[in-house]
């Protein structure tokens, strides 16, 4: 989403013009031109390139949300952005000052891998668990925080569940596994009584 300022003065003759118009509709005077003003955050744990492409301008400056203006000194800069986020761009002139806010949106987090290496395993024994989450603020798997992306043994349940969250919402994916009780395997000693007669042999 975009906003621009829907009319520009111009400072040569005090005219106040509509932002359709590219110069001054009396003096013809012209104003800065915005070309290219965009950001997409595709994940929030990388860095979001920004651009500024803006002609007739004697300076850049960027604000975002209500924090104060720094001035841009290349047409493409990276962000950091985590939330939700109003990007302003301002252009000045001698002739004004134009201005155009964006929207940065953010998605919600994308589980790309949740395995296990198996699927049925005895009653105490742990499984090797790999995961994948991209655009995640916290991860974690049964309730243990995790990075974003990792592998290792976790002690084994009849559910495995992995949740990722950001300010966009949550999701989350789950696995079942089978778990069967451990055999019991048990001796019994038999006490028996053996005779034999003097001379013979007795065969154990």
């Amino acid at each position: 989403m975009s906003k621009e300022i829907e009319h520009w003065h111009c400072n040569n003759c005090e005219t106040d013009n509509s932002n359709s118009l590219n110069e001054c509709e009396v003096c013809g005077s012209i104003p800065p031109q915005f070309i290219d003003f965009s950001c997409i955050c595709h994940n929030i744990n990388e860095s979001s390139l920004c651009k500024c492409y803006v002609d007739n301008a004697d300076s850049l400056l960027l604000q975002v949300d209500d924090n104060k203006p720094f001035e841009l000194f290349k047409n493409e800069i990276p962000l950091d952005i985590k939330k939700p986020t109003v990007l302003t761009l301002i252009a000045p002139n001698n002739i004004t000052e134009r201005r155009k806010s964006i929207q940065v949106e953010i998605e919600k987090p994308s589980i790309q891998i949740f395995e296990v290496s198996e699927k049925s395993i005895l009653k105490g024994e742990s499984v090797s668990v790999k995961w994948k989450v991209l655009n995640a603020e916290y991860c974690a798997i049964n309730g243990a925080e995790k990075s974003c992306e990792g592998e290792e043994n976790i002690n084994a349940s009849k559910e495995l569940i992995i949740k990722a969250t950001n300010s966009a919402g949550e999701e989350s994916q789950s696995l079942r596994l089978t778990i069967y009780p451990r055999p019991i395997i048990s001796f019994k000693a038999s006490k028996q009584k053996l005779h034999a007669g003097k001379g013979e042999k007795v065969e154990l």
